[in-house]
């Protein structure tokens, strides 16, 4: 139904005598929207990263948590648990046998039940190189490299995560470490 009165419609009357609204967005408002989407994006994929990948500071932030938590539950459950840790990422491993505190060896372990301590990825492209006790250690190992003892303690580990290095963009690659003492504190250093 078209407008009757002045007041409708700004637009002046044509010989019909009947007022007609032109309807739609304006050029100006329509690029004012895409600017302001564009600007957005921008934030998103620089807040985000260039591949979503977390940078290794946050993983082995994130992985230094769920560390803590499972050398609580040795302790809780007054029992070795152990972690491997791999070129593609990490998991969580417990004894075959409840055997305690004592009594494990490296072939008596066995990946994790528990769900909160699934196996995690190393997100985007990395290298990780761990030392343990101070000496290289290999990664993709049948058997976890590092113990969270009953006894509150743990093996004392650094674990240096990199970025894959990119040709083109000459930037450096963001390098980032988790060490931990036989007492079990964790450091991380960016």
């Amino acid at each position: 139904m078209l407008p009757r009165t002045m007041h409708d419609c700004p637009l002046p009357p044509p010989a019909s005598g009947r007022y007609q609204c032109a309807s739609g967005h304006t050029l100006v408002e329509i690029l004012v929207v895409l600017i302001i989407v564009a600007i957005l994006s921008g934030l998103i994929v620089i807040r985000v990263g260039a591949f979503g990948a977390a940078a290794p500071a946050q993983q082995l932030d994130r992985l230094a948590t769920l560390l803590t938590g499972w050398c609580e539950q040795a302790v809780f459950q007054q029992r070795n648990l152990a972690v491997r840790i791999s070129h593609s990422g990490y998991d969580f491993w417990e004894p075959l046998t409840d055997t305690g505190a004592t009594g494990v060896t490296d072939a008596s372990w066995r990946e994790a039940a528990q769900t909160q301590f699934s196996p995690q990825a190393w997100e985007g492209e990395v290298t990780a190189q761990l030392l343990v006790t101070g000496q290289i250690t290999e990664l993709d190992l049948d058997v976890p490299q590092l113990r969270c003892f009953a006894s509150s303690q743990m093996t004392p580990f650094t674990l240096r995560l990199q970025q894959a290095t990119r040709q083109r963009t000459g930037v450096q690659p963001e390098t980032a470490s988790l060490s931990a003492d036989s007492n079990g504190r964790l450091r991380l250093l960016d």
